[in-house]
């Protein structure tokens, strides 16, 4: 587990790795932090202001907890669990009043959030897409979950999907859903079946 506070502006996040696969990872928790940062940039909050933790896990780990949180006995990419109960996205004056502090300086614990290894590569590799690209954008998406945002309603979803866009552009992170949307579209390799 590390614990570390860096320079004035960044998150303070808590990253515990419990699988050995996310050692091949470079730089995985200063990738983390940039992440975390981002994303609280593209919501309008002071990165500095928030503090959350992170479980860096392998698949097995990761069904067990989405089974015995979401009664879903299967692995996934990513968990999150917000601190708090939100029923639409929480907004800078929502995250200010749960600040309060006697300097408007106070942390907010935001939640936590958990990684599968395996089941994220599978996916990039699916996608065509840079595993640390696709780490970066499953933090950002994690940490729009601990602030309210979803994706279950198309609506939602497109302006999560905007705020992601953001956050991963000041990243250097190209469009995850503009990639996907190429990949739809684009033509079935020769000899293969469409129906």
């Amino acid at each position: 587990m590390s614990h570390v506070v860096l320079a004035a502006g960044a998150p303070d996040v808590e990253v515990s790795q419990e699988a050995a696969h996310w050692e091949g990872l470079v730089e995985v928790e200063p990738l983390v932090r940039r992440a975390v940062a981002a994303a609280a940039d593209a919501i309008g909050v002071e990165p500095s202001r928030i503090s959350l933790s992170v479980l860096l896990c392998d698949d097995a780990a990761i069904q067990a907890l989405n089974l015995r949180f979401r009664g879903v006995d299967a692995a996934t990419n990513v968990l999150a669990w917000p601190a708090f109960s939100l029923d639409c996205p929480m907004n800078l004056p929502d995250f200010e009043a749960a600040a309060q502090g006697p300097e408007q300086s106070a942390q907010v614990f935001m939640g936590d959030i958990a990684l599968a290894f395996e089941t994220m590569s599978r996916e990039a590799v699916r996608d065509g897409k840079p595993l640390e690209d696709h780490f970066a954008h499953l933090i950002v998406h994690a940490v729009l979950h601990l602030f309210g945002y979803d994706h279950d309603i198309d609506s939602d979803a497109e302006v999560m999907e905007q705020r992601e866009r953001v956050a991963l552009a000041s990243l250097d992170v190209p469009d995850p859903y503009a990639i996907d949307a190429a990949q739809e579209r684009a033509p079935l390799a020769e000899g293969s079946d469409s129906g």
